[in-house]
C-alpha cells in the first residue's frame, strides 16, 4: 500500500513501491498489444521477518498486518481475474481513494502522529 499512500519514517520504502507501481504501468502498456499482461500488487503490511524490524512504528501508527498465505490467496485470486491493480480486500482501498482525491487528509492524519512519536 505503500506504493499509493508514502508513510513517515518509510520514505525510501514508499518511493520504490512507488516506482513499482509506475513501471507496471509502463510494462503494461510497451506489450498490452503482445498480449503479455503486467500486474501491480499491493499487499498490507505482511508478517515477515523483515517486518518484525519495524513492528514498533507499525503499532504505533496501527498497521493492519496479514499472514502471508492471506496475501498469496489474494494475489492469486486477482491474477486469476487479470486485474490490472491488486489490492488487499480491506479498508486500505477507501485510504487509497481518499489519498488521490483528498490527499490533505492523509497528509493530516499521518502528521497529528509524526508529531506525537
Amino acid at each position: 500500500m505503500f506504493g499509493d499512500i508514502a508513510h513517515p519514517l518509510y520514505s525510501v520504502y514508499s518511493a520504490t513501491k512507488f516506482g513499482i507501481r509506475g513501471f507496471s504501468d509502463a510494462l503494461r502498456r510497451e506489450y498490452m498489444h503482445q498480449g503479455l499482461k503486467v500486474s501491480y500488487i499491493a499487499p498490507r503490511a505482511t508478517q515477515t521477518d523483515a517486518l518484525n524490524a519495524t513492528k514498533e512504528y507499525g503499532k504505533y501508527f496501527e498497521m493492519n498486518i496479514d499472514h502471508p498465505v492471506v496475501v498469496a490467496e489474494n494475489i492469486i485470486d486477482g491474477l486469476k481475474k487479470q486485474k490490472n491493480y491488486i489490492y488487499p480486500k480491506s479498508i486500505e482501498r477507501l485510504f487509497v481513494f481518499i489519498q488521490k482525491m483528498f490527499p490533505k487528509a492523509i497528509d493530516q492524519n499521518l502528521n497529528a502522529k509524526i508529531k506525537n512519536l
